[in-house]
Order: C-alpha cells, then sequence, then structure tokens
C-alpha cells in the first residue's frame, strides 16, 4: 500500500471557508461563522440580522457551548487548523521519505561503485 493510499484526500476540502471559525449566536440559533469568509453566496439573513459567510446553523436546542458536546464543536470549529496541520505534517514525511530515498541511493551507489 502506498502512502497516498493510507492518507486522507485534503483536496476535496480546497476552497472551505478559511479560518478563522467561530460559534456565534445572533439570535436563537447558533450559526458557524468564518470570519474571513469567502462564499457571499452562502449568507444568511435572520430576522433582520445579516451574517456574513455563516455557513453551518445547528438545530434549534443544540448548543456548542454545552459540556457534554464543547469538544465536538470545538473540533468543528477548528478544523481548518487542523487541515493546515495535516497538510504541512505530508509535506515533512515527504521530504524526509524523499531524503531517505536520496540517501539510500547514495550508499549504494558507494558500495556497489567499481573502483
Amino acid at each position: 500500500m502506498s502512502r497516498e493510499d493510507e492518507r486522507i484526500d485534503t483536496s476535496k476540502y480546497e476552497g472551505h471557508q478559511p479560518a478563522p471559525w467561530r460559534w456565534v449566536r445572533p439570535i436563537e440559533t447558533w450559526f458557524l461563522y468564518a470570519e474571513q469568509g469567502n462564499h457571499s453566496d452562502l449568507n444568511h439573513e435572520r430576522g433582520g440580522i445579516w451574517l456574513p459567510d455563516t455557513f453551518c446553523r445547528l438545530g434549534k436546542g443544540l448548543d456548542p457551548t454545552h459540556t457534554d458536546l464543547k469538544s465536538t464543536y470545538d473540533l468543528i470549529a477548528d478544523a481548518p487548523e487542523i487541515l493546515a496541520e495535516l497538510k504541512r505534517c505530508y509535506e515533512e514525511i515527504d521530504r524526509l521519505h524523499d531524503r531517505e530515498i536520496n540517501t539510500l541511493r547514495e550508499m549504494h551507489r558507494l558500495t556497489h561503485s567499481p573502483e
């Protein structure tokens, strides 16, 4: 199995709302809000309140600050930072792998070259 087969395909997340994300509650319902939003077509207008670049609305009665669910909602809000870190880790793994391959090739060349 190749490294790519074991990895999450991060390309499916290209174009996502940029970080930071945060939960806001301007009315009775909680929304996930992207402060640096890039999808104006996802704007919502509720009760005369305009929420720029909200893209997730929790169902009535759900609360991202509730202690039993907070870690799940924090994970959702931190998704852009987690994705960026995953991509950085993949790049580092690739860099280390390439360095290892180059070292092995050099070792092979030195041990198998005619004198």
